[in-house]
């Protein structure tokens, strides 16, 4: 697998926890009946982009976060077993910190 994070460098990626697939949810892995296959990667673009494994398991941006001014160092990715969702912890260069609930 290769493919392009961004073209001034990806500091950090994170594979997505894995879910029993949903009616509504895109995904390669039907026949598994899980949910498709994504990862969040950070870099020197200042952005958290997520990705997930299409139909043809080609991997497509999914979608992109936005919010620090800054390289993002750092990125993961973590099962929220309360309410079956996920977060996305993110770090930058100057020291902010983001996280997200999906």
């Amino acid at each position: 697998m290769l493919f392009v994070f961004t073209k001034t460098g990806c500091n950090s990626i994170s594979w997505a926890p894995v879910f029993p697939q949903e009616d509504s949810q895109p995904s390669s892995s039907a026949s598994s009946g899980l949910s498709a296959k994504r990862l969040v990667s950070g870099g020197c673009d200042n952005l958290i982009k997520i990705w997930r494994e299409d139909s043809n398991e080609q991997w497509v941006l999914d979608q992109t976060l936005s919010g620090h001014n800054d390289w993002v160092r750092d990125v993961a990715w973590s099962t929220n077993i309360i309410h079956s969702k996920t977060n996305i912890a993110s770090c930058s260069q100057v020291n902010l910190f983001f996280c997200y609930l999906f």
